[in-house]
């Protein structure tokens, strides 16, 4: 799947099930899995992700399409420029 289409089904999910600002949740958690910046993925639209990563996307977009805040799936939430850690227990 090319990173365009991950994006475009993630973000179809997302708004699907009512997801506050799901443009950005969909980008943050491709970004997450592929562990690159948002320039990435509109630089490269037609790069092929692996079926692993996929994978990984869609189950992150899953969680967060069942209300799960995206911060607790990646772990991270930035703030002011700093790049905090983020758990459950915060």
């Amino acid at each position: 799947m090319q990173l365009r289409e991950a994006l475009k089904t993630g973000l179809k999910t997302l708004v699907e099930s009512g997801v506050p600002s799901p443009e950005l949740a969909a980008e943050l958690l491709l970004m997450h899995v592929l562990g690159r910046d948002r320039g990435y993925l509109y630089a490269y639209p037609e790069v092929e992700i692996s079926e692993q990563i996929t994978s990984r996307y869609l189950q992150s977009v899953d969680e967060r399409a069942t209300g799960k805040p995206t911060q607790y799936i990646t772990g991270h939430q930035e703030f002011w420029g700093l790049d905090l850690e983020v758990t459950p227990d915060v």
